[in-house]
């Protein structure tokens, strides 16, 4: 992160939506190094695909296994973006400023039964971010954070799509494209909020929403 002037941050899926914001971007393409605690990863998104595994499998029966399972899931996605912001704020400072940009999801506004963990680190990584816009504004830090929700990705896999509309009855494209507009997001629509809020200058402590209208999740 050092010398990067925008910083896409977030354990998890959201490693996939910043990679894939600057690829679709080569201006805004940063050289960066994920670090969580002390480990170093060359790859972010392979840290994406550990933890989108524990997402899946790991955070049910919570009230049994809340010590095992949700805490590590506070201790990587909301400590992991921390550090993350941690890392990448002094060099800011240093540069004049720059751009945090933090992946939200709809967990982080309304609870999903049976993910305390993942609701839990949503909701905290919005607050993050808005705390960070509000004490290092004075730096020249942007820190704004993107919500989306039913994204395909190496977290929702096809065969989580296909299960989840068997169970609601409903086709996987009707599933998929269960929101007002009645139409799929994709990680290229995600990628382009970030792409918005890293050029937006004067926009920060914002929440971007792309997730096609849910008004169950939208922010109050």
């Amino acid at each position: 992160t050092v010398g990067a002037r925008v910083f896409c941050g977030s354990s998890g899926v959201g490693w996939m939506y910043a990679m894939e914001c600057l690829t679709v971007t080569p201006p805004l393409r940063v050289p960066m190094v994920c670090m969580v605690g002390n480990r170093a990863l060359d790859d972010p998104g392979a840290f994406g695909v550990e933890h989108n595994d524990a997402l899946v499998v790991r955070d049910l029966g919570w009230l049994l296994i809340w010590v095992d399972t949700a805490q590590e899931m506070l201790d990587t996605t909301l400590t992991g973006t921390f550090l993350l912001m941690k890392a990448a704020i002094p060099p800011m400072i240093a540069a004049g400023g720059g751009s945090i940009i933090n992946m939200a999801s709809l967990a982080g506004v309304r609870c999903v039964p049976g993910s305390p963990g993942y609701c839990t680190t949503k909701a905290g990584i919005i607050h993050l971010s808005k705390q960070v816009a509000l004490d290092y504004g004075k730096d020249g830090i942007r820190s704004n954070a993107v919500n989306a929700d039913r994204i395909r990705t190496g977290l929702l896999t096809p065969d989580m799509v296909a299960a989840r509309a068997k169970a609601r009855g409903i086709s996987e494209s009707d599933y998929m494209s269960g929101n007002l507009l009645g139409r799929e997001v994709t990680a290229d629509d995600v990628a382009d909020a970030f792409v918005l809020l890293a050029l937006a200058r004067k926009t920060t402590a914002a929440v971007v929403t792309v997730d096609g209208g849910n008004i169950e999740a939208s922010l109050r």
